[in-house]
């Protein structure tokens, strides 16, 4: 979803995303920490969206994005045997 600055919002912050919003008073993007009580619900809902755009081509990412999208595949990678002992004590 392209984000485009909000025309004639009334509210502080106006929601883009779960973990984005637009500071009102300066129309800057800043982020929201997840809280505690729901870390998980709201990021999976975040990683399925990147997981089901991974194959999409990267040309048209800056240079930023293309950081930020190895750095979520290198995780990936990285923590898996983890996350995989995590669910076998959960058994």
């Amino acid at each position: 979803m392209p984000q485009q600055t909000p025309s004639n919002a009334t509210v502080g912050f106006v929601l883009i995303t779960n973990l984005t919003l637009w500071k009102h008073s300066e129309w800057s993007l800043i982020s929201v920490p997840n809280m505690s009580y729901c870390r998980y619900e709201n990021t999976v809902n975040d990683m399925w969206d990147c997981l089901e755009h991974m194959y999409d081509s990267q040309e048209d990412m800056s240079e930023y994005e293309k950081d930020a999208y190895v750095r979520f595949l290198n995780m990936i990678v990285n923590h898996a045997p983890e996350c995989e002992s995590i669910l076998e004590s959960m058994e």
